[in-house]
């Protein structure tokens, strides 16, 4: 019976809606009252506290800009008093000029007046203006060498004349004496007159290096301990000038020479006086610490000018961020008057809630617990039709309600029963049913004594149909084979759906003959062609028997067994295959370990490691070969070519290329997240060339990673290529339409087809590994590998070798023009995760 729907009408105030209506309309009008206060008391202070925070956020900008002028136009100032250019000076006034702008903005702030900051902001502006004045002074100082350094005035005017006049006078002396000859006029030339001349002029020469090293220490400030040396070096290269002096002047007074020595004596000597004394001032000048014109102003005025401002500036954002603390204070006033409000709404609001919850205690809760009462014993299956309660129109309308749902829920437990133990497509029971109608079979069999069968069966070419006519074609195959399963069995058997084109059949009561002559029944009855809108389809199968209790005793044991039986059905192409215990222990560890790939692949744990190429121009990493390293549980990975062969046999290959690419790109999306952009190679079969639907499932590879499409590169081998070169052509093309790189493989050690090679659409040519392990010891291979490499750059190929193991390999490939190269000496394979992308 339908629920009843109840019809609109006025509230009454017998019912839980005009009740609640009438106090709801009370609460409504305290909450607008109080919302309406509350909302004009903030609307005031959310006025005034945004005036507030946006004068202070003007005055913050401002004192910013100030900071930033201040800082550049100390830098600059800086920089100009090392190195005087004109880009320094400029900067340096203009950031002054602009900080003197600022200073004047900030005075005239709103901020500033109510927070009553005006003299300081005066004081700030005047330093700016005292700022640029000494600025000045600094400029015009370190622009002239006389005012920058007054000690070269002396130089000029008194120490260079001095020294000129004085080397001029020692000439003087030494020409006069050398032309003095013998006679009744003059005497004989004095030889240690000469002497003495050169020596006290060689003196002198020391002397003045020894001040110009000085001078060069001082005026660069570059001075130190070395400068007391020096004068005292000059000192005692004077006392030198001074004794030869002295013995001329002697010499003189005894009258033993001639009236132009005697003169150019006494020049020499007023002219040494003269430097001496002007050495001295000089020397007084650079002792004293203002030696610099610049310095006395550098540290008397700009100095003291630097800290006043930086106090001022500092001064200024400690107000500013006690003008935000204030406005944090009065915000939180504001809070505590609306804490108070709150708190009286509060009391008011409870006497609401104790009134409104008497109501709701008696007129509903007391209700709704009667009716939970009898929900309660109804779900714990009780019988006869409860006492249900009555009341307010709203709680009746419940109970009926809950009448109706009684009746609903009783009527769709056994739908749902049937739906946890039933595929929904086919109808079929699922896994879990069988495995208890499996383990109840197994008990009656071990107590009567009577054996059963297990058949597990896999559909052949069912993913052909499934990629080529779409899932629909695939979901109508699976219906239609279920029916004829259905028919082909006896009622007591149980035909069940694993998932995907995976079945389960049960016979009970079943020996070995019986069960094989079962499974070729089955087997004929799929082979019939199957109707659809694409035409007829053919389907067949492989399955596997077991038996029990002789294959086992166990649900799991008995369907992993009847899995081994179905591969090796698979692999043998016989249809079906009984498990038999005898196996040889080979046939046996084959079949497990067909299973436990079967299993890798199925939860896609395929074990993929990667190798990195090497671009040999730059010598980074390029690129990475995707590499698979398969072992069973516990034991060493296979060779690949045996992995690959085992998945051939046992008719999953494709399903294991597509999870090596799909790996592959993973870990390409995790390089590209990381931040390097690098491709990755993925090895195809011939087998793979064949597969319908390639081309498409790529290309949702990469649209599910999100990668470019030049990140994949599909490595195949030469043979792959002639085995179907129409086929592989247009399989090719539309790979590189995608943008995908195509590569073949190994080239030398297949059919090395030129033909082919000119016409298929790759990139890239794989030198094999044989040909360059032993580079550089064999002469032939040479030959080769470098004739390979001018054929693949003459088709517009990029070339890589493989098996590169030693540093004489890569110099020859290297020399010869080899675009990229891989080996255990440039990187070995590892796990995916563990790769470091190598250099660069």
């Amino acid at each position: 019976m339908p629920p009843r729907v109840p019809s609109f009408s006025p509230p009454e105030l017998n019912s839980l809606h005009g009740r609640y209506l009438l106090g709801a309309l009370l609460v409504l009008a305290v909450l607008l009252a109080s919302s309406w206060f509350a909302e004009a008391y903030l609307h005031e202070q959310q006025s005034l506290r945004t005036e507030h925070f946006q004068q202070r956020q003007e005055a913050l900008e401002v004192s910013r800009t100030l900071q930033n002028a201040f800082w550049e136009a100390e830098h600059y100032l800086q920089a100009f008093t090392l190195t005087p250019d004109e880009k320094s000076r400029t900067r340096a006034l203009e950031a002054i000029q602009r900080a003197q702008d600022g200073a004047e903005r900030l005075r005239g702030l709103p901020w500033v007046g109510r927070n009553h900051w005006e003299p300081p902001a005066r004081e700030l502006e005047q330093a700016f203006v005292d700022l640029e004045e000494e600025a000045r002074s600094l400029i015009a100082i370190r622009t002239s060498p006389d005012r920058m350094y007054p000690a070269l005035r002396i130089m000029r005017d008194k120490l260079e004349p001095a020294s000129r006049a004085f080397l001029n006078a020692a000439q003087l002396a030494l020409s006069s004496d050398a032309s003095r000859t013998a006679g009744p006029l003059g005497r004989a030339a004095d030889g240690e007159v000469a002497e003495v001349l050169h020596h006290g002029r060689y003196q002198w020469s020391r002397m003045i290096a020894e001040f110009r090293l000085y001078m060069t220490a001082r005026m660069g400030m570059l001075g130190g301990d070395e400068d007391e040396t020096r004068v005292r070096n000059v000192e005692s290269f004077f006392r030198g000038v001074s004794e030869s002096l002295a013995e001329l002047e002697e010499r003189a007074e005894r009258g033993a020479l001639p009236l132009v020595q005697e003169q150019a004596v006494a020049t020499m000597r007023e002219q040494a006086r003269r430097w001496n004394d002007a050495f001295e001032r000089v020397r007084s000048v650079y002792i004293n610490h203002n030696w610099r014109e610049d310095f006395p102003l550098i540290t008397g005025s700009l100095h003291p000018l630097y800290q006043s401002i930086q106090s001022s500036l500092i001064r200024l954002d400690k107000r500013l961020a006690d003008s935000a603390n204030r406005a944090t204070d009065s915000m939180a006033t504001v809070a505590s008057h609306l804490t108070a409000m709150l708190w009286g709404l509060l009391v008011v609001h409870l006497g609401v809630v104790v009134l409104g919850y008497a109501f709701l205690n008696r007129g509903i809760l007391a209700p709704l617990a009667r009716v939970a009462g009898a929900i309660k014993r109804e779900a714990e299956g009780g019988t006869g039709a409860p006492a249900l309660p009555r009341g307010p129109r709203e709680i009746e309308d419940v109970v009926h309600a809950f009448g109706v749902m009684r009746e609903e829920v009783r009527s769709r437990e056994s739908d749902l029963q049937h739906q946890a133990f039933h595929d929904p497509l086919t109808d079929l029971p699922n896994r879990p049913l069988l495995e208890d109608r499996l383990n109840q079979a197994i008990q009656r069999a071990r107590r009567e004594g009577r054996p059963g069968a297990l058949v597990m069966l896999d559909l052949d070419f069912f993913k052909e149909i499934n990629d080529t006519f779409g899932h629909p074609t695939g979901d109508r195959v699976l219906v239609e084979v279920a029916q004829r399963l259905r028919r082909v069995l006896r009622d007591s058997d149980t035909v069940a759906r694993f998932g995907g084109d995976e079945f389960g059949i049960l016979l009970p009561d079943t020996d070995g003959d019986a069960a094989k002559h079962v499974a070729g029944k089955v087997l004929a009855r799929l082979r019939a062609p199957l109707s659809s809108g694409n035409g007829d389809l053919h389907i067949g199968g492989s399955m596997g028997i077991t038996l029990f209790p002789e294959h086992g005793e166990d649900p799991e044991t008995l369907i992993r067994r009847a899995d081994l039986a179905m591969y090796e059905a698979k692999r043998l192409r016989q249809g079906f295959v009984e498990f038999h215990s005898d196996h040889h222990p080979d046939t046996v560890e084959r079949l497990t370990r067909v299973n436990d790939l079967f299993e890798d692949i199925r939860q896609d744990r395929v074990p993929v490691h990667f190798q990195p190429q090497t671009d040999l121009a730059s010598g980074r990493t390029a690129s990475a070969e995707a590499l698979l390293r398969w072992g069973p549980s516990g034991a060493h990975p296979l060779p690949p070519q045996d992995v690959f062969g085992m998945a051939e046999r046992a008719g999953v290959l494709h399903a294991l290329t597509r999870r090596v690419i799909n790996a592959s790109m993973r870990e390409c999306a995790q390089w590209r997240l990381a931040g390097r952009d690098l491709g990755v190679a993925v090895n195809l079969s011939a087998d793979d060339l064949q597969e319908t639907g390639l081309v498409e499932e790529i290309r949702n590879h990469l649209a599910a990673w999100e990668l470019p499409a030049r990140c994949l590169e599909l490595e195949i081998t030469e043979n792959a290529v002639v085995a179907d070169a129409e086929r592989a052509k247009r399989i090719l093309g539309e790979l590189r339409a995608l943008g995908v790189r195509v590569a073949v493989d190994d080239y030398g050690t297949g059919y090395s087809a030129l033909g082919y090679l000119k016409e298929l659409p790759v990139d890239t040519l794989k030198i094999d590994k044989s040909f360059v392990m032993g580079l550089h010891r064999d002469p032939e291979d040479q030959a080769i590998v470098r004739s390979t490499i001018d054929l693949g750059h003459s088709l517009g190929l990029q070339v890589v070798a493989e098996g590169v193991e030693d540093e004489e390999a890569l110099h020859l490939l290297r020399q010869w023009g080899c675009d990229r190269a891989q080996g255990f000496y440039l990187g070995a394979p590892v796990p995916h995760g563990e790769w470091t992308y190598g250099p660069g």
